[in-house]
């Protein structure tokens, strides 16, 4: 099995948001590959980075997560 190395701090361990960023999806998408497209997008809230990049930046998980609330919200809709 092959997990997509963005998922991933440098130490090799998941980084900590990491399941909780994914919790905001819960319901909201039919396939983890949109989710995986989501984590490797520019978003807005986000200066215009991904959220792979924020995170591995050492960057406020909290803005990372903010920004899947509010786009599992529209892929509610």
């Amino acid at each position: 099995m092959a997990f997509p190395s963005f998922q991933f701090a440098s130490t090799g361990e998941p980084y900590p948001a990491l399941a909780e960023v994914l919790e905001c999806f819960d319901g909201a998408v039919a396939s983890p590959y949109t989710i995986a497209s989501w984590f490797v997008t520019p978003q807005p809230l986000l200066r215009g980075k991904t959220p792979a990049q924020w995170l591995r930046l050492g960057r406020s998980a909290e803005h990372v997560k903010e920004a899947a609330l509010r786009t599992a919200a529209r892929l509610r809709r």
